[in-house]
């Protein structure tokens, strides 16, 4: 999944041409997103079709503003971001109009038609040209700005804090529900941390990687261990079909507010059909209650081992602007006679929990104020009686894709 620009077709099959009250709606409601693609907007009326799009650019970004039309008379919107545009370019004796990997698409569907679509390839991640850049978010002496300080040191990545107040936090709020066009309290409590380092990577970058995902695969929020075993897929799978009005929803919209695209590399297709594939016996919490311990496991050797077992928190727990701004909310609906009902809490879990007192009995004392004691990975054996494979087994590190 990546981001998605804003996109509006207004189609009236029973008239002769698009009216000039079809333009004004089509243009009203690209106003409504004009969020998701803050680069640029283009209308344009084929017969009863108003077609109108507000553009991210990436791809040619002088020549690539939409609607793209062909000699032929069609048209087309689309969000692209389509990998093997070149590639598809040389094997179409097509006269192109500009370097849009979107007209890539459109002078395929001309020559095969809708069939011809399974040849685009959906761009997935770009080489690294320089340094990888990293950026995290929080309230000063959060525990998320102190673990990612410590990884960008380690991985040598050029990484950019954005050190929060409650007072920012709360100034944002409109802009934050504006953007991810919900009031639901737990998608704006997770939305408002993620404005702030999004606003600012869109200075220096146009595409980021995030990890939405992962949770839904691998079982990582702290409620999957309440569900009965044999269960477990099902709500996962449950989980994950509702991403598109959840996290991703947050994800994308917020960062399409700032002409910046999220990519998810954990919802690449072939990753979803590995993980389902996967013994849900190994996706279960590890014995001190660490969530998503195989694929933690995975990644054995490369960040600092107490930071790979990190204890999990929800982001606005972790940045510390869910309680900053909590506290900040209340003293505002205090100041003004107002009530506050209804705010949403932290969401980790409660301090009696068997996992949380696992964990919490593995602390020690801090490195560089922020560490939790590195956990040992567990050896879980599956139904069958067999063990999960050696998942820190890897080649060179060199190997391997940043």
């Amino acid at each position: 999944m990546i981001s998605v620009c804003g996109i509006v077709a207004l189609h009236r099959p029973t008239t002769a041409a698009g009216t000039e009250a079809d333009e004004t709606t089509a243009r009203r409601t690209l106003e409504r997103i004009a969020h998701l693609g803050p680069d640029g907007q283009g209308f344009r009326t084929i017969g009863t079709t108003v077609l109108a799009h507000a553009r991210l650019s990436i791809v040619d970004l002088a020549g690539g503003d939409q609607p793209i039309g062909s000699d032929a008379g069609s048209w087309i919107v689309a969000n692209g971001e389509i990998c093997n545009h070149t590639d598809v370019r040389a094997g179409l004796d097509h006269p192109f109009r500009t370097d849009s990997d979107s007209e890539a698409a459109l002078a395929l569907v001309e020559r095969l038609g809708v069939e011809g679509i399974p040849a685009l390839m959906a761009r997935v991640a770009d080489p690294s040209h320089g340094p990888v850049r990293s950026f995290a978010a929080g309230i000063a002496g959060s525990s998320d700005l102190l673990a990612a300080r410590r990884v960008a040191e380690h991985l040598g990545l050029a990484h950019t804090e954005i050190v929060d107040t409650a007072d920012d936090a709360v100034e944002a709020l409109p802009q934050v529900v504006k953007s991810i066009e919900s009031y639901e309290p737990s998608l704006v409590r997770s939305a408002v941390p993620n404005y702030a380092p999004a606003r600012e990577a869109a200075r220096s970058v146009k595409v980021v990687l995030t990890g939405e995902g992962a949770d839904e695969l691998f079982a990582g929020y702290d409620h999957y261990p309440s569900v009965p075993s044999d269960e477990l897929q099902d709500v996962l799978d449950e989980s994950l079909d509702g991403l598109h009005h959840l996290n991703l929803q947050r994800c994308d919209r917020v960062t399409m507010a700032h002409s910046l695209e999220a990519r998810v590399p954990f919802l690449d297709l072939d990753l979803v059909a590995l993980a389902r594939q996967i013994p849900i016996e190994w996706r279960l919490p590890g014995e001190l209650g660490q969530e998503k311990a195989l694929l933690r496991s995975a990644f054995d050797g490369w960040p600092p081992g107490d930071l790979l077992w990190w204890v999990k928190e929800q982001f606005g727990d972790g940045s510390g602007m869910a309680d900053a701004t909590h506290a900040r909310i209340e003293t505002l609906a205090a100041s003004r006679d107002a009530g506050s009902t209804g705010l949403p809490g932290r969401r980790g879990r409660t301090s009696g929990s068997a996992p949380c007192r696992r964990r919490a009995a593995a602390r020690s004392s801090s490195t560089n104020g922020c560490s939790p004691r590195p956990c040992r990975a567990p050896t879980r054996t599956s139904s069958a009686g067999s063990p999960p494979p050696e998942a820190g087994a890897r080649g060179p590190r060199g190997t391997h894709d940043a």
